[in-house]
């Protein structure tokens, strides 16, 4: 049982290119995950905490500053869920400064904004406002509320 087995000689183990050589490899866009991420795109790099690829994702032309889950939930959404306000809004200015837009909306009509105001990121809120790129008003969900609203009902005056 505690036998210790010799080392297979190098020279029979294939090598990591013999074994799925490159030309086989499935596409980045083919590796789907659970909620319609894709392995190594910008929402599954947000998602599991890799912030620093992200510039690299975008500098290379490889990530989509637009990229949506299943949801329809953007990378500036899910900025509001980062734990740590630094990072935060680093990631949400380099996503602005790759052509992000704040008014995306997911499938309950909610954007960025109000998503950072649900989550009362208040570093995000003023991020958002200063870089505004759509009409504040006319920024509703499905069910007619506005950003102001849902700023009300946070009860958090510095965000109002």
């Amino acid at each position: 049982m505690n036998e210790i087995h010799p080392p297979v000689p190098s020279s029979k183990m294939p090598s990591a290119r013999s074994r799925l050589p490159f030309s086989e490899a499935p596409s980045i866009s083919m590796i789907k995950l659970e909620r319609g991420l894709v392995q190594r795109s910008l929402l599954y790099s947000l998602e599991r905490g890799y912030f620093s690829l992200i510039r690299y994702l975008l500098e290379s032309g490889t990530g989509n500053a637009r990229e949506r889950d299943s949801e329809g939930r953007t990378g500036l959404i899910y900025c509001c869920f980062i734990d740590n306000d630094c990072w935060a809004q680093n990631i949400a200015m380099t996503l602005l400064e790759y052509g992000a837009k704040i008014d995306d909306h997911d499938q309950r009509g909610l954007n960025a904004l109000h998503y950072a105001i649900i989550t009362q990121r208040l570093i995000l809120v003023r991020r958002y406002l200063d870089s505004l790129d759509f009409d504040l008003s006319r920024s509703t969900d499905i069910h007619g509320n506005t950003c102001l609203h849902y700023a009300c009902s946070t009860g958090n005056l510095e965000i109002v």
